[in-house]
């Protein structure tokens, strides 16, 4: 049986690393857009 808290840390650690990787894949995104209008 998982204790409580582990479980709470586990599920906080993966909705902080998805966040992580949602941020740098909108950023990544809003960088290419910026480069497309600039090429224009």
């Amino acid at each position: 049986i998982i204790p409580v808290c582990f479980k709470i840390a586990y599920y906080l650690g993966i909705h902080v690393i998805i966040q992580f990787f949602v941020s740098n894949i909108l950023m990544l995104h809003l960088i290419i857009i910026n480069a497309k209008f600039q090429e224009v």
